[in-house]
């Protein structure tokens, strides 16, 4: 059996887990996943999902400060894109915990198990 995580150990995972604590932070991952060049930069998250520019800054740079979004400039905007697909591994895993009531969430997270 592993050794038991120390407790510095144990709040970095703890944050990690908290910046996936956040619906509209999974709605942009979704959104994201959803698109073919799986990429956009803030204006296209905040038309596409109805958000205020401030909360789609804040919410596209934390997912990035935790490594699950990447960030490309060009020229004055910044472009994110989807950083470790490891993300929708665990998003399976949690929606096939909630069983049937989530069947629809899975169905949206479904697929992405195949990890680059």
């Amino acid at each position: 059996m592993d050794a038991p995580l120390d407790r510095p150990a144990l709040e970095r995972v703890a944050r990690f887990f908290a910046v996936l604590a956040d619906a509209t932070r999974l709605e942009i991952l979704q959104y994201l996943k959803g698109l073919p060049q799986a990429e956009a930069c803030v204006s296209q998250v905040v038309q596409a999902l109805g958000i205020k520019q401030a909360a789609a800054s804040k919410q596209l740079a934390a997912l990035a400060d935790a490594g699950l979004l990447t960030r490309r400039r060009h020229g004055n905007q910044v472009f994110y894109g989807i950083g470790d697909e490891m993300v929708f591994a665990m998003c399976e895993l949690v929606c096939g915990k909630l069983g049937r009531e989530a069947s629809g969430m899975l169905q949206h997270f479904a697929g992405a198990s195949a990890i680059r």
